[in-house]
């Protein structure tokens, strides 16, 4: 009787370990959306069992391309794959294989899930007309940074053209600090203002100037932009500004495809001063993103590079290859300024321009 007793005893634990493992697999299953693979800030949803079967039982072949950037991705088994819906794929990098041709019904699965997920993901793209009204002077809401999920709260205290905010508190402005690395600096960081139900892609920088009238150690305000906010000064849009507001909006990698050459130079310098991998990446073919990942201490190593020179107001439209001259202010070790050559090709006059990342990175 003890006997069976024992062995009752034996399969129930048994048993019991077996559904911890399943649920524990299951729990750690999910298709997720997120800038950055570093980042707290995900959205994410339970993997179906129909695409647990397709991943555990699909043909995966040897991949050995360097892999575009991407916002979607699968977590299983202990895994995280790359969804790369336009190309068909889903990729596991670090063991170099994919599945490729992704079947329709599978296809589709994951385009809805994306769609979904990308709605809560990232802010909407309202006009500066509109969100003026909906931020008001005076008014308080709070603040996302999508690529470390930090968040703090601040009051816009002014600006007519854009939004000019402090943060409300001393704690408020110590995780600002934080999101800026503990030093303040004008890079522009893709954010989202959650303001009631409104949740609104932005971008702001990181340096206190002019008034402050909130006791909270930040010596001035910042700005934040909305689509179509200009500056003060120039009274148009800034091109840094607007590419972070794509980037919180989740549509930079949609814009790049139809970037013209003189604004992949200023995508160009301005992902490499802010070290923004996933900003550079999208401007790069294959081929070079593999240089990229090979020379990312050369990169780093750039701690400021800014455009000195103007860039061309005509370029022929019906060229297959052209070069653009700009000079620019390069800081390592060292400050230089010097003329970059920036290379640019094409296969045919349908196709997107693409930047000779390996000419640029021997000039740098």
């Amino acid at each position: 009787m003890k006997k069976i007793i024992v062995l009752i005893l034996i399969c129930f634990l048994f048993i019991q370990q077996e559904e911890q493992i399943f649920a524990h697999s299951e729990d750690s299953s999910y298709t997720i959306v997120q800038t950055n693979s570093n980042t707290d800030y995900q959205t994410k949803e339970k993997l179906s069992k129909q695409l647990q079967k397709y991943l555990n039982h699909s043909e995966w072949v040897d991949y050995n391309t360097t892999p575009g950037p991407t916002d979607f991705f699968i977590q299983h088994n202990n895994i995280t794959y790359s969804i790369h819906l336009n190309e068909g794929a889903i990729i596991d990098s670090v063991h170099k294989k994919a599945i490729v041709n992704i079947s329709l019904p599978i296809l589709r699965l994951l385009q809805d899930n994306y769609k979904t997920l990308k709605k809560h993901h990232y802010g909407e793209k309202k006009p500066w007309s509109t969100v003026n009204g909906i931020i008001p002077k005076y008014e308080k809401f709070s603040i996302l940074d999508i690529d470390t999920g930090l968040r703090f709260n601040v009051q816009r205290r002014a600006g007519a053209s854009h939004a000019d905010v402090q943060p409300l508190t001393k704690e408020d402005t110590a995780i600002m600090k934080e999101i800026y690395n503990g030093k303040w600096s004008w890079d522009r960081r893709a954010i989202i203002v959650e303001k009631d139900s409104e949740r609104l892609a932005a971008s702001m920088h990181g340096m206190p100037h002019g008034r402050g009238a909130i006791q909270n150690n930040f010596p001035g305000h910042f700005c934040i932009h909305f689509f179509e906010s200009t500056t003060h000064a120039s009274k148009k849009e800034d091109f840094a500004h607007s590419i972070m507001i794509k980037k919180a909006a989740g549509v930079w990698l949609e814009n790049i495809q139809n970037m013209s050459p003189n604004e992949i130079v200023e995508a160009f310098i301005i992902s490499v001063n802010q070290h923004d991998g996933f900003v550079l990446s999208s401007l790069l073919d294959s081929e070079d993103r593999k240089l990229l990942q090979n020379s990312t201490k050369d990169i780093e190593a750039i701690q400021h590079l800014k455009r000195l020179s103007p860039l061309p107001e005509k370029l022929h439209s019906d060229e297959l290859q052209l070069e653009i001259p700009i000079k620019v202010h390069i800081h390592k070790n060292e400050t230089v300024v010097k003329t970059l050559r920036f290379p640019f090709y094409r296969e045919t006059h349908l196709d997107r321009w693409k930047l000779n990342f390996e000419d640029i990175l021997s000039q740098l």
